[in-house]
């Protein structure tokens, strides 16, 4: 019988989390996951498959608070907290996945009956803060035992914002992929054309470039597209535009995003249907080339997914992933968005070179992401 509890604060339908709590924690411990929303029936069945216990924020009296704004904010996380007590008794072990102040409050409450604590920083958090949103969450890294980053560029962020205060609880580990085996497997058992039919793209003789990886605004698909229209003609008629639009776009901007698309002059596909990880994987090993152009980020999983599948990287100069060993030879890069065509033009150009060069990228991300990886580093550095 699993005596050792460890309580679980985050997204519950995070593939990241799952991951985390399959790779890492089970079977040795008995895993409490707080639900803040509704929970995807694919997370819901792996919870109740594994014996793990979904505990809901808003339910009962809280679910009466929590159009209160004020109130919600501290009522919510104090009954949360008895009612763990209640139910539970003493936790092993806290842990936070990308911290915020429902979650913060809800450990303060918390921690009095539990061993020790983790905050894992997610990039949301950390990169695109101002100096006085860091400075709230001060409160929340002072009370914690471990605190864990990405990659290093989240270090030297942390670091910026926090000085070395926090250096003996400091360490950095991401979350394994699960999407390598799975990407292993649909380049080993599925055809180009067989993917392309899954989607309904169409004909496979085409080079297919993502613009983006999600939905947001973020992405500045619509910049990117205005830049793609100077591509000669030539290159235009060897490529495909994917519009990955799963998550984070609202109609309106799906239909910017289409409007500035047919501009181009250039083929274009937008998926914007929900995919299952091997819909995903399958995605992957059809995107040949990924324009990238976020202000910030802290080395996304889209990204590392689309190395891991040897896709031709086009990476703005002002996100170099220094976890990556001979970053700068493993993507090509620009300054500004009115240079994407240049560079694209040149991908295109020496397409079979470059994708030979970018496969071997596989094996770097491998050894700093897969499962046995990573477990290893979590293992030790909560002493689980």
């Amino acid at each position: 019988m699993k005596n050792d509890k460890v309580l679980i604060l985050g997204d519950c339908n995070s593939i990241f989390i799952k991951n985390y709590i399959n790779d890492v924690l089970l079977p040795k411990y008995k895993v409490i996951v707080v639900a803040e929303g509704e929970h995807y029936d694919n997370y819901l069945k792996f919870y109740r498959d594994n014996d793990v216990d979904i505990l809901p924020l808003w339910s009962g009296l809280t679910k009466w608070i929590k159009n209160l704004p004020v109130i919600r904010s501290v009522l919510a996380p104090l009954i949360l907290s008895v009612n763990i007590r209640k139910q539970y008794g003493k936790v092993h072990m806290i842990h936070i996945h990308g911290l915020n102040h429902l979650r913060g409050r809800i450990f303060m409450f918390c921690k009095r009956g539990i061993d020790k604590s983790a905050i894992t920083i997610w990039g949301q958090e950390l990169l695109k803060k101002n100096s006085r949103q860091l400075k709230y969450l001060t409160r929340y890294y002072q009370e914690v035992d471990y605190i864990a980053v990405a990659n290093m560029k989240m270090k030297n962020a942390f670091v910026a914002a926090y000085g070395d205060k926090f250096d003996s609880k400091l360490f950095v580990n991401d979350y394994a992929l699960d999407m390598l085996p799975r990407i292993d497997y649909v380049k080993n058992n599925f055809s180009r054309e067989e993917l392309c039919d899954s989607f309904g793209m169409g004909t496979s003789e085409t080079i297919f470039v993502c613009v983006g990886h999600n939905g947001r605004q973020e992405q500045r698909h619509l910049e990117i597209c205005s830049s793609l229209s100077s591509l000669p003609v030539e290159i235009k008629k060897q490529i495909t535009l994917l519009f990955t639009m799963t998550y984070g776009a609202t109609g309106q901007y799906k239909d910017e995003v289409r409007k500035a698309a047919g501009k181009t002059g250039i083929k274009y596909v937008m998926v914007d249907k929900y995919m299952d990880e091997d819909s995903l994987a399958k995605y992957r090993v059809l995107c040949d080339v990924m324009i990238h152009a976020q202000i910030t980020d802290a080395f996304s999983a889209s990204i590392q997914e689309c190395m891991y599948s040897g896709s031709i990287i086009i990476n703005g100069d002002w996100l170099p992933y220094e976890d990556i060993e001979n970053y700068h030879s493993r993507v090509l890069e620009y300054s500004e968005i009115n240079q994407i065509p240049q560079v694209l033009r040149y991908a295109i150009e020496n397409y079979q070179t470059l994708k030979d060069r970018f496969s071997k990228t596989k094996d770097v991300i491998r050894l700093l992401l897969s499962k046995e990886a990573t477990v290893k580093i979590w293992k030790q550095n909560l002493h689980l």
